[in-house]
């Protein structure tokens, strides 16, 4: 016969409960007591909040933003770079810029500035801008690899300069060709810079 299962129901009301006094303990830990939402809630930031900050310092100093996240777990990472290389000073320089905006609340952060990391895929238009003349290593949503030197970015495709290795009609050898080749941004899966060491 279809009921009320006591026992069900109460383990359910034993972890409203639970929940019920993490949330108020929370509150009182935090002196937010009342019709308040609980610290723990409160005190999130949104990635929104830390691009806010970091769009206006960035301008002050030239840089662009690669990248901002901001988990759950209070830790914010800033990734920030420009068309000259930026350095220590500038990740200093926003680091400072989010600290002083967050004033107290700072204390319950962990906060990462950095630059990108010269292997790690592009993320925004200015790396691509950036890496015009350099040699690029690119990965296509079907899996094909090219390899050569970017030469254009419109912001829909890139043109890279490839070379590749041809076997000409009656000769034994292959021969080292040079062609131009447009890609599509959304058939790109990702794009890095290849170091070379002289």
């Amino acid at each position: 016969m279809a009921g009320i299962n006591f026992k069900d129901n109460q383990q359910t009301f034993c972890i409203f409960r639970k929940i019920f006094y993490f949330c108020i303990r929370k509150c009182a830990e935090s002196k937010f007591l009342g019709d308040k939402v609980p610290y723990f809630i409160e005190n999130m930031i949104e990635k929104q909040d830390i691009l806010d900050i970091v769009s206006s310092a960035a301008a002050e100093k030239g840089l662009f933003i690669v990248d901002v996240i901001a988990t759950p777990a209070k830790k914010i990472t800033v990734v920030i770079d420009n068309f000259a290389g930026a350095g220590i000073d500038d990740c200093v320089f926003i680091s400072r810029k989010i600290e002083a905006s967050l004033g107290d609340r700072i204390a319950d952060f962990d906060v990462e500035v950095s630059t990108p990391g010269l292997d790690k895929p592009f993320k925004v238009e200015q790396q691509y801008l950036k890496s015009i003349g350099k040699d690029v290593e690119i990965c296509l949503s079907n899996g094909e690899k090219h390899k050569g030197k970017l030469l254009k970015y419109s912001g829909e495709s890139i043109e890279v300069e490839v070379e590749r290795m041809v076997k000409r009609e009656g000769k034994k050898k292959k021969e080292k060709v040079t062609e131009k080749i447009n890609f599509n941004l959304d058939k790109i899966k990702t794009t890095r810079l290849i170091i070379t060491f002289k």
